[in-house]
């Protein structure tokens, strides 16, 4: 039985956690621009997910927050606060991106190293030195980085040996095929058409291998432009 991303998430904030990011949201239906701030809460945890904010989002017109990923699947599938049911507009997550610039490693060019072979019969993890980042390919140029929780479920489930991973993203079900290194929707029928790749990638500093372009993280886009 594949093991679920939300059971081995830890509700415990690290560097790679932005609790209180502030966000950009843009609407076209609008025709305007909302700048999603920070606001005093009575509480330091997402209603939806119970963890930690991760990305923290603020609704414009209500102004509950909740992570970035769990608010645009409420949204996506239905349509309101999960708090007070003010309609959220899904044109809100069309084009979202960073306020500040205190996340650049999250857009930019990083190195992709050869990778060793694995252990696939468990428990032993790769023989890295380094931050490692999981990407999935974007729908245009480049690759997304996953939110930092999922990353380590990613890498935890990498290094444990398993063949096949499951992860909530955005209120959907995924599969994740580390033998084809292959993310795709578990509630739709297989196609590659909703397939997409996705990639280890291992930062150690050195200069060797080349260059992949990262777009933004879980969607997210980095305000300042990035060379490509």
């Amino acid at each position: 039985m594949p093991h679920c991303g939300r059971r081995l998430r830890s509700s415990s904030v690290t560097e790679d956690t932005v609790p209180s990011k502030q966000l950009k949201v843009e609407s076209q239906g609008a025709g305007r621009q909302e700048n999603v701030k920070d606001e005093e809460v009575s509480s330091d945890l997402c209603s939806i997910c119970y963890e930690d904010f991760n990305f923290k989002t603020t609704l414009p017109d209500c102004g509950h927050s909740f992570c970035f990923l769990c608010i645009k699947g409420v949204a996506l599938r239905v349509g309101s606060c999960p708090l007070c049911r003010n309609p959220v507009q899904p044109s809100l997550f069309e084009r979202p991106s960073f306020c500040s610039s205190d996340h650049a490693s999250s857009s930019a060019q990083v190195r992709e190293q050869n990778p060793q072979p694995r252990t696939l019969a468990g428990g032993e993890s790769t023989n890295y030195e380094g931050e490692v980042k999981w990407l999935y390919r974007s729908r245009g140029r480049g690759w997304w980085r996953f939110e930092p929780r999922q990353e380590r479920d990613l890498e935890a489930a990498y290094s444990a040996g398993e063949r096949i991973f499951e992860l909530i993203i955005a209120g959907f079900p995924y599969v994740i095929d580390f033998d084809i290194m292959r993310e795709y929707r578990k509630d739709l029928p297989r196609s590659t058409l909703w397939e997409r790749a996705i990639k280890r990638i291992v930062e150690d500093g050195s200069s060797k291998g080349k260059h992949v372009y990262v777009v933004g993280v879980a969607g997210v886009k980095q305000k300042r432009d990035v060379e490509g």
